[in-house]
Order: C-alpha cells, then structure tokens, then sequence
C-alpha cells in the first residue's frame, strides 16, 4: 500500500540530523566599526551578535575552539587585525589550564 505524499510530510522525522559547520566559512564578521561581532555557533546555523571584547565574545570564541575551528578563528582574528584580541583569548586558556592543574 503506496503512502500518499502528505502522510508522508505530516509524519514525525525519525532521526535529527546535526548541523555541521564548514571549517571554509566566515565565523567572525565584524560590524559596527568593529565594535560588535557576530560569531558562529558550531552547533547551530545561528550567527549571535556580541560586543567585541567581552566576556560573551570570549566565550563564543572559546567555544569555537573547543569545536576544533581553532586554526580558522587564529587565522580570521588575524586577517581582521584583532591579534589582542587572540592574544587575550590564548591568555585565557593558559588561565584555565593552570586552574585546572592547580585543582588536582
């Protein structure tokens, strides 16, 4: 017995499909003067705004990374001519690796 085409679509989807970032796109595109960002999410197709420089922005970054983009968010903060801005996030996972060690 055929299934008609809107049985078909109205059925539940059995399995959810992740989304899986390109490591070729753009994860950081500046705006504002470069006063804000908008920063992929590894996860998700979203693009969040945070303002450069804080702690959000850090933390969005610090996320990519974990999701091993590591290479494409040096190279982006470089081409953008944001190196303290790299910097400050290398300093930063120094920090949490100390701490790390210094709770064991």
């Amino acid at each position: 017995m055929a299934v008609s085409k809107t049985a078909r679509r109205s059925s539940p989807q059995t399995g959810k499909q992740t989304f899986k970032r390109s490591p070729s796109v753009t994860l950081i595109i500046p705006y504002g003067q470069g006063r804000f960002a908008r920063i992929a999410q590894a996860d998700s197709p979203a693009y969040p705004q945070y303002e450069v420089g804080s702690d959000e922005f850090y933390a969005a970054l610090g996320t990519l990374i974990d999701a091993g983009y590591e290479t494409a968010i040096e190279t982006q903060l470089t081409d953008l001519g944001w190196g303290e801005h790299l910097e400050a996030l290398r300093a930063s996972a120094v920090e949490d690796e100390t701490e790390v060690a210094e709770a064991a």
